[in-house]
């Protein structure tokens, strides 16, 4: 290991002592072979978000300490991203003892926490990873003393009131915001809007076969208000790890809370509409029917509380006592057909993505964003064609909802504050 060096700053008769690790400085030309002089720890790495931004900040020459939770082989695709000797795995949980997570980010100057859920499970609760490792976080960083950066990702509904009212995860990321920013005021918020790409929870959440399951209420897929009242800002996931591996970089971004949306704006019904009308895979054919009516659940007819009703029961079995003896309880709750979308996760499709206007986004940054249409076309043509037959996306673009519209019965303009 290279030695330390003890480096003093004199400055308005205050003297600031700290110890410098000698690779901090920057080495080689730029690239994966190279050190830029940022050293990351990134929790959550195997995450669909973690997982990009690892790459993009292994791009840059970033040595990286990657936390993961369960078996090594979840991690080893990820050794190529890097040269030899530029990550460093090591086995960790949240419930971890906090010393030894104080060694994971003892000689970085770059904390990244992409760690989150929308369900509970057998051994972690909504609150604990949400809120309270968060918070933890957010102390051990403030109490290294040594300026470290840290960025915590959050859902962009979660600054809409709103929202936070039909939805118990977005509450709890915007406490744990809170929070992070009153234990440590140099605490990097990235609020984003729904990401699409590559084994992501949107687009293949929306296109899931699932769904079918539902139909039986009348709609596919069942959503509140047929999706006509939801309007969409999809982010592309290589946008977002750029702005993120951007934001660690930028010393001027300490304290800051950045909104992230996409290109474009949509209806979530003419999004859905969209997707179901690719030529290139076999799906069943959309029937946007108001089958559950408004989210908030007033003024709705009689067969919309009976299709409420079954969907509470169809949510319920997710978490619900059993008579089974709990170990095929646990069998029996994690099979696909009852987690492959949770009750919260459902909420949080009917979320309207719109910015504050207070906080810097992709424009601030000068980053270009992708298209939509084009991209999506992209993903899945690269499914079921070849590689050497690419063409561009000609066909009909998704109407555009332009940013003064407001929808006329929107659920969450008449959510109960």
């Amino acid at each position: 290991m290279a030695s330390k060096l003890l480096i003093k700053f004199e400055k308005s008769r205050v003297t600031s002592v700290r110890c410098l690790h000698q690779i901090n400085l920057a080495k080689g030309s730029g690239g994966r072979s190279s050190y830029s002089g940022l050293s990351a720890t990134v929790f959550g790495a195997t995450g669909h978000i973690g997982r990009v931004v690892t790459n993009h900040l292994a791009a840059q020459g970033t040595q990286l300490v990657v936390p993961f939770r369960g078996e090594e082989k979840r991690v080893l695709p990820m050794r190529v991203m890097s040269d030899l000797g530029q990550m460093m795995f090591r086995p960790h949980s949240i419930k971890d003892d906090e010393a030894y997570t104080r060694e994971l980010i003892q000689y970085s100057n770059v904390v990244l926490n992409f760690i989150g859920c929308n369900r509970p499970f057998q051994h972690y609760s909504l609150e604990e990873v949400n809120l309270e490792w968060p918070m933890r976080l957010a102390q051990m960083v403030k109490e290294k003393g040594d300026g470290t950066k840290l960025i915590h990702i959050t859902n962009l509904g979660c600054h809409q009131q709103r929202a936070r009212n039909i939805s118990k995860v977005l509450s709890l990321q915007f406490e744990a915001e809170n929070q992070m920013q009153r234990i440590y005021p140099d605490t990097i918020i990235v609020r984003s809007a729904p990401v699409y790409g590559k084994k992501d929870d949107f687009v293949n959440l929306l296109t899931n076969e699932k769904w079918k399951d539902l139909a039986v209420l009348g709609a596919l897929p069942c959503l509140h208000g047929a999706g006509y009242d939801t309007i969409v800002q999809p982010v592309f996931i290589s946008d977002l790890a750029k702005a993120c591996a951007m934001i660690a970089n930028e010393d001027a971004s300490r304290g800051q809370i950045f909104e992230f949306v996409g290109k474009d704006r949509f209806r979530l019904s003419d999004t859905i509409e969209f997707l179901y009308d690719l030529p290139l895979l076999s799906k069943p054919s959309v029937c946007l029917h108001d089958a559950l009516g408004p989210i908030h659940r007033r003024n709705s007819s009689l067969t919309q509380r009976a299709a409420q009703a079954f969907m509470d029961m169809y949510f319920r079995r997710q978490y619900r006592p059993s008579l089974l003896p709990h170990f095929f309880d646990l069998i029996w709750k994690n099979f696909g057909r009852t987690t492959w979308m949770s009750e919260e996760r459902f909420n949080m499709l009917h979320v309207t993505d719109y910015v504050s206007g207070e906080h810097p986004g992709f424009g601030d940054l000068c980053i270009e964003l992708t298209d939509f249409e084009q991209k999506i076309w992209e993903l899945f043509y690269s499914r079921v064609a070849n590689p050497a037959e690419y063409h561009h996306y000609n066909n009909e673009k998704i109407p555009r909802v332009h940013d003064n519209f407001q929808v006329r019965t929107s659920p969450l303009m008449q959510a109960v504050e």
